[in-house]
């Protein structure tokens, strides 16, 4: 979280796991109970802060570019994300001097289409609405140790699921950039009571990591931290998944003739996995939460769809695949994110060793020195020629969605 409107799949706290940061010092904040050993030197919000350092800042520009990067090679999202706002042509008969006047192909389904990200969970937009306010968050030490490194928030909701929740800091309207994540633990009872629990290190107040000169943030005072927080459902609507578009007609004599015709519309899923959908034009009931089916209100296909929609990779084999990444794809962009910074991670050498490891050109060839026996395969790499790049282009290669398929 924090004032870079940039969010990523993967959380910042997950990666300083993965890469081996004390996760109380990659937010700032220092204890008497566990003194310093070999990494003393806390991080900083912003670059500016702290001007020969990488920054919580950096790394969001690393990560998000690294899942970028990943997702247009893959054909999909590593993780669930919401697609919004994405258009498509409509497929048209070959003969351009007829056009199909019911949206159907010759044995009577829905024209479909493939969309942009493979993977699809659902058509519609995300939507998010306030649980409560202002919520009280109670520390407290759970393991015994002295040190109260956990933070409780407790409050009523009619949400029954847990990946549905969203926790915010306090006053910034839910806003992606300021959430908090990834929880602990999330549990609701039968009775809609939920508990959510965090690390307290990622509860650190505003005003020491947005401070001009900030200093070390003491874990051993409870005040520094949030008092409260705001919850939040997120889920998708279904309302905006789809709107047909017609161009108007040339020679119209109508005010409107600049004007393209809309009409809301369902998406039919023909392939989840290739994200090979149909369209139907149709109408919501918020009450009953179904679609019923409309005829065009042009009488020919539509030229365009303009569609919302809920797609990425999720493996079942996590407890809330919709919020947790697969770890072979988690430790891949968090290492090849490393090659994407321009400045040392840190001073502490067990970092040092494991930036220095991945970021190795396995291209290199220094006269006298260290050279690699590297493969055609390896200096063709679209990523890069460093083990860390490499290491990804393979799990790529392993994991990529084939588009030859025809509906």
């Amino acid at each position: 979280m924090g004032e870079l409107e940039i969010t990523t799949l993967l959380p910042l706290d997950r990666w300083a796991r993965i890469i081996g940061l004390d996760p109380r010092h990659f937010r700032q904040v220092t204890t008497t109970y566990k003194p310093d050993t070999t990494c003393s030197q806390v991080w900083k919000e912003h670059p500016w802060q702290e001007s020969d350092a990488i920054s919580r800042d950096d790394i969001v520009l690393a990560v998000h570019q690294a899942e970028d990067e990943f997702a247009d090679h893959l054909g999909y999202k590593v993780l669930p994300d919401w697609i919004s706002g994405e258009r498509h042509k409509t497929p048209q008969v070959a003969d351009k001097t007829l056009y199909n006047k019911m949206a159907m192909d010759p044995q009577g389904f829905n024209l479909s289409l493939p969309l942009r990200w493979g993977h699809f969970i659902e058509g519609g937009a995300k939507y998010q609405t306030i649980i409560q306010a202002a919520t009280a968050v109670a520390y407290s030490d759970l393991d015994g140790d002295g040190y109260e490194e956990t933070a409780t928030i407790t409050f009523v909701t009619t949400c029954t699921d847990e990946q549905q929740l969203a926790v915010f800091y306090p006053g910034k309207l839910g806003a992606a950039n300021w959430e908090i994540r990834p929880f602990r633990t999330a549990t609701i009872s039968i009775m809609g009571v939920a508990i959510m629990t965090f690390w307290k290190h990622q509860l650190v107040q505003e005003v020491y990591t947005e401070a001009l000169d900030p200093a070390d943030v003491s874990g051993d005072l409870n005040t520094n931290f949030l008092a409260t927080v705001d919850v939040y459902r997120r889920w998708t609507d279904p309302t905006d998944m789809c709107y047909l578009i017609w161009d108007p007609q040339a020679g119209s004599c109508s005010t409107e003739c600049c004007t393209q015709t809309t009409q809301n519309a369902c998406l039919v899923p023909r392939d989840y996995e290739y994200s090979v959908v149909g369209y139907q034009p149709g109408d919501y009931d918020s009450i009953t939460g179904e679609w019923t089916a409309a005829q065009l209100d042009v009488s020919r296909n539509p030229d365009q769809i303009h569609v919302c929609y809920l797609a990425g990779y999720r493996d079942t084999r996590r407890q809330y695949p919709m919020l947790q990444m697969d770890t072979e794809f988690e430790r891949a962009i968090a290492y090849y994110s490393l090659t994407l910074l321009n400045r040392e991670v840190c001073s502490c050498s067990n970092i040092e060793g494991l930036k220095k490891h991945w970021t190795t050109d396995l291209a290199m060839r220094t006269p006298g020195g260290t050279t690699y026996a590297t493969s055609v395969k390896v200096l063709d790499n679209p990523l890069g020629t460093t083990r860390a790049a490499v290491n990804a282009w393979n799990l790529i290669s392993r994991r990529l969605l084939a588009r030859a398929v025809d509906y």
